[in-house]
């Protein structure tokens, strides 16, 4: 990801729509576990380390990530046990010791993807869950995957077919952010225009209105509430709960 893209995530990542709808559904996921609290929790692909907050509630927390200032943000929120991964996908965590994985919107973005759900698995305790959030439908591809370095979009087929490689037994699997589904496409197509190539429309995770952001989070508040009795059919991004 752009390094200025850490900047503005640390800004804005607390109130932007998007994000407090996927921290919504998220805490949904983790209070639905078998597991009881408190938990030895890795989130991997820390990011800025918002997220570290909301898991903290539910146990010890650990983070890993590959890039300094998403580990200096971290610390800078007051988080201590963040690792930054030197040896590319190898998590210096020892086998089985983590009763919780999470990883947000990170597989996305490393190439070998199928060798990082492996060392997922390996650091997750038998009995172990891991959420994992991913970006889906490679129609959906814009300028919003290029600055943020994604090599690819999931759909559920293949996502599913890569964490049963890894031998992850799959608990649940879904798409969600749906409802805005029809009006992101329409967007992302208009922007593959020549008279619209040039529109960044949605790329820049900054909340500049803060009416339209209340809307926005509305929607999408009722959208991530809906996915735990609906199964949509299709959505801007995948969910998959996994169980070693």
């Amino acid at each position: 990801m752009e390094s200025r893209r850490y900047d503005i995530l640390y800004k804005h990542e607390a109130n932007h729509w998007w994000f407090k709808g996927r921290r919504k559904l998220f805490e949904a996921i983790i209070k639905d576990l078998p597991q009881k609290p408190p938990l030895r929790i890795l989130d991997s692909g820390c990011c800025t380390g918002y997220n570290l907050h909301l898991l903290s509630k539910y146990g010890k927390v650990y983070g890993v990530d590959t890039e300094r200032k998403a580990v200096a943000y971290c610390k800078k929120r007051g988080f201590s046990r963040i690792r930054l991964l030197k040896n590319g996908l190898k998590i210096p965590f020892k086998d089985n010791y983590f009763d919780v994985v999470t990883s947000l919107d990170v597989i996305e973005h490393v190439t070998k993807d199928e060798e990082y759900l492996k060392e997922l698995y390996r650091v997750l305790a038998p009995g172990g869950h891991l959420i994992l959030f991913t970006p889906a439908v490679k129609l959906l591809w814009s300028h919003l995957d290029t600055k943020s370095h994604h090599i690819r979009r999931y759909d559920k087929k293949m996502l599913a077919r890569k964490i049963n490689g890894a031998q992850f037994v799959i608990k649940d699997i879904k798409y969600f952010n749906y409802l805005m589904f029809s009006s992101i496409l329409l967007i992302r197509l208009l922007q593959k225009l020549p008279m619209f190539k040039e529109k960044d429309w949605g790329s820049e995770l900054i909340v500049y209105n803060q009416f339209i952001n209340k809307i926005q989070t509305l929607i999408f508040y009722l959208d991530v509430w809906s996915v735990k009795w609906l199964s949509p059919l299709i959505g801007v991004s995948l969910f998959v709960v996994g169980k070693k």
